[in-house]
């Protein structure tokens, strides 16, 4: 704001995350001039440059520290082929019983959510990619039409490989909309990247119910695949109307903070 100039730079994310965005004119903000006011007092800024607001450290933006173990959900390898096309197919999940789906009934801060609005995900993997489907329930009349994260429902995926550098994570929005993007920490907002390499597809088969199935290749998370290998994992699922992150494993902060949330474990 150097100058009282408050406009967005040219390379602001505002622009890149809405593209229907438009400045907001402050050039043409303040006095001018009309019949009852031809000449309207000339006004400078004054002020000098602001002084920046402090920095927001990730030590800063941490959340507590897990206390107890960490919960491993085993993912099976998948024995028939799997077509991603958000309708949750029984066939394809292993019969998609309840009893064997990852709840997602926390809410971010830990607090268990009414069971109406419990979603459940089922994971399957073989040697090129990671499968999930996932079950929402949400509020009647929800609006599955944008792409903002935090705005807009969607299903977040969040993994980080032993030694890995970054956080990688993948969001599919109830409108079928895509997001990749990488992180070197949970405090940090994944940035974004092309999207090609991973199939999401969505579908509403009724009011207050929406369904998404994703193929992860592992090459995108930067995982060699094989059995045993266990990685820090964490599925949310934004429910805007209901304001509620829910989570299988509760981070108690932001949703792809693997550290604080669960471990899967790759199946024989």
């Amino acid at each position: 704001a150097a100058h009282g100039d408050f406009r967005f730079r040219r390379e602001a994310p505002v622009f890149r995350h809405l593209p229907s965005f438009a400045p907001i004119p402050f050039e043409k903000i303040g006095l001018y001039a009309d019949a009852l006011r031809p000449k309207p007092p000339a006004e400078r800024w004054t002020g000098g440059p602001l002084r920046p607001l402090p920095v927001r450290t990730a030590a800063a933006a941490a959340a507590p520290a897990r206390t107890g173990p960490a919960p491993v959900y085993r993912v099976l390898h998948r024995t028939v082929p799997i077509g991603v096309d958000g309708t949750l197919d029984p066939a394809e999940w292993g019969g998609a019983q309840p009893a064997a789906a990852m709840p997602l009934k926390f809410n971010y801060t830990g607090g268990e959510a009414p069971q109406a609005r419990w979603s459940r995900a089922w994971l399957v993997w073989d040697g090129e990619a990671l499968y999930l489907a996932v079950d929402n329930a949400v509020a009647p009349g929800t609006k599955l039409d944008g792409n903002q994260w935090g705005t807009h429902d969607a299903v977040e995926v969040s993994c980080r490989p032993p030694q890995a550098a970054v956080i990688t994570v993948v969001r599919l929005y109830g409108n079928g909309y895509l997001q990749l993007g990488t992180t070197p920490t949970s405090a940090e907002e994944p940035k974004a990247m092309d999207a090609s390499s991973v199939v999401g597809k969505v579908s509403a088969p009724g009011p207050g119910r929406w369904l998404a199935e994703l193929r992860i290749p592992f090459h995108t998370l930067g995982v060699d695949p094989a059995p045993g290998l266990k990685l820090p994992f964490s599925l949310a699922v934004r429910k805007a109307a209901d304001d509620l992150w829910l989570m299988w494993a509760p981070t108690l902060g932001n949703s792809f903070a693997v550290e604080r949330a669960g471990v899967i474990e790759l199946a024989p």
